[in-house]
């Protein structure tokens, strides 16, 4: 489904298109956006589908790749480490969440709903502090290119707390939705 054709000026303008560079992009004179936009005409659903199109793919553009935004280096926990020890790491740096690996690979995540869950389900809250990350961790982090355009992760970050970038197999950064919203106020 498409947004509604009065969504076409406020996306061109606030993409800094003119009519004039939208028309001769989509082929179509420029007096035909012209009409499109104050509504005198409707377009055909082909050419509206092109219209938002260009617009998304404009949009996806100007935010940049996964790997321009990603947060460099990761900072991991071993699965041979306590929670003590992750939630330190976490508290120090400001973050929810830590990839872990086994050394070499990424196996899972940590984060702070994790191990706050953990301590619900135990007499000695305390006690979850000297268990093995393992003990508690959730799923690992999707990985992505490092080129893959930021709205392609957009939805990944909607179900998981981070992304990794990945270069040439080797994870070289990580992107959460606070990445995200410091690049949207960078844009503003």
């Amino acid at each position: 489904m498409l947004p509604r054709l009065h969504e076409i000026r406020k996306k061109r303008v606030q993409l800094g298109i003119t009519q004039q560079k939208l028309a001769k992009e989509l082929r179509v004179a420029q007096s035909t956006i012209a009409k499109i936009e104050k509504g005198s005409i409707n377009p055909s659903y082909q050419l509206a589908e092109r219209i938002f199109a260009y617009l998304d793919s404009s949009s996806s553009a100007r935010l940049g790749t996964a790997g321009d935004v990603a947060t460099r280096p990761v900072v991991c926990v071993s699965d041979s480490d306590r929670v003590g020890k992750a939630v330190k790491i976490m508290q120090k740096h400001g973050f929810k969440q830590l990839p872990v690996t086994d050394g070499s690979a990424c196996i899972g995540s940590i984060s702070e709903g994790n191990v706050s869950r953990r301590t619900l389900e135990k007499r000695n809250p305390g006690a979850v502090l000297s268990m093995l990350v393992t003990q508690v961790m959730g799923e690992a982090f999707p990985m992505v290119p490092e080129d893959t355009p930021v709205a392609g992760i957009v939805g990944l970050l909607q179900n998981n707390q981070a992304v990794l970038t990945v270069k040439r197999g080797q994870v070289t950064g990580i992107v959460t939705n606070a990445d995200l919203l410091k690049l949207i106020t960078e844009l503003a």
